[in-house]
């Protein structure tokens, strides 16, 4: 690997903990729990794949998508619940997906 890719892995990486921190910070935290409060992880420690937060799997994308769109923390585990419920149709269930679902049924 030559030194130009480890330096641009290592940029992509710390950018994805800072998303990540951002990320936990805007939907798992309060004036009452911090950062250093929470159970968080990079799923077999690969930061940018998937983020455990206290019990809750986050992908990239999603964790994207919601600071992107500055999802409410009450939009965001709704969708959590719709994606993780039985998909035997195994329907693509991303964030941008629910958000567009949501608007259409509230219409």
């Amino acid at each position: 690997m030559t030194m130009t890719m480890k330096q641009d892995l290592k940029f992509y990486y710390d950018a994805c903990t800072k998303v990540a921190d951002m990320f936990a910070k805007q939907y798992f935290t309060d004036k009452d729990i911090t950062l250093n409060d929470l159970d968080m992880w990079w799923v077999a420690d690969s930061p940018g794949i998937i983020l455990q937060i206290n019990g809750y799997f986050w992908d990239m994308e999603t964790m994207v998508e919601a600071l992107k769109e500055r999802v409410s923390r009450k939009t965001l585990f709704e969708y959590y619940d719709w994606y993780v419920e039985d998909n035997p149709l195994r329907i693509d269930r991303n964030l941008h997906h629910f958000i567009n679902l949501k608007v259409i049924k509230e219409k």
